[in-house]
């Protein structure tokens, strides 16, 4: 055998060994960017988990306070003075806002995973949630929290409300007012009831917008449980 005949076939097979190294390379890197995935993917699913039951303990406060302005815009009886400054407080509860938590998407998009994901409909539903569904709920909740803002200062300003938010036992944090100008009538001020008015509309959108995050974030885990166990 020549000598040029050798050198070929140990170039051949330096080049097979290199070839075969970088394909053992790009499948060790490939099984820890799967664990990785599916790692962040599980962390992912625990958050959703915890924002789904912020919606749902959300949902009841806003429908709370939506069932208040009703009552206060439409009451079926005369309602005592007490009665209308709970019902007012329990209104103004409407500035509670449900917040999303990023971090687990921000996580999964600096690990460069989500081309490791083998479903299309969980890519989209990612970033569809969290690109563009949670950044609109952001903005919206900024102007549900502008307007609350402003009905709650206007009630300590004006009547001198005083009120507590406490944690019960129930679902929906419990209301003790403590103190009110009596000599005042809440339900006597047209800039108050136009202030109710706004309040009901935008409790009314903002459980429907909670009800549509509520299905994506259910959408989402369907698609991460079968990602991670197919």
């Amino acid at each position: 055998m020549s000598s040029r005949t050798l050198l070929v076939i140990e170039a051949g097979v330096i080049v097979v060994s290199i070839l075969l190294s970088l394909y053992l390379q790009g499948l060790y890197d490939a099984s820890r960017m799967n664990e990785r995935k599916e790692d962040l993917l599980k962390s992912l699913s625990t958050v959703i988990e915890q924002d789904i039951a912020q919606i749902d303990f959300f949902s009841n406060i806003q429908n709370r306070s939506h069932r208040s302005a009703e009552v206060l815009l439409y009451p079926n009886q005369d309602l005592v003075i007490d009665s209308i400054y709970w019902h007012l407080s329990s209104v103004g509860m409407g500035l509670r806002s449900f917040f999303p938590q990023r971090s687990p998407f921000e996580e999964i998009i600096d690990a460069q995973v989500t081309r490791y994901i083998r479903s299309p409909e969980l890519r989209t539903d990612l970033f569809t949630l969290f690109g563009e569904d949670l950044e609109r709920h952001e903005v919206h909740t900024k102007e549900y929290d502008q307007l609350f803002l402003s009905f709650n200062r206007y009630l300590s300003e004006t009547y001198l409300l005083v009120d507590w938010w406490r944690e019960g036992s129930g679902q929906i944090p419990e209301i003790d007012v403590t103190s009110f100008d009596r000599t005042l009538r809440p339900d006597q001020d047209r800039k108050l009831r136009g202030m109710l008015i706004e309040a009901l509309f935008a409790t009314s959108s903002y459980t429907s917008e909670l009800r549509y995050l509520k299905g994506k974030y259910v959408s989402l885990q369907e698609d991460i449980l079968a990602e991670i166990g197919s």
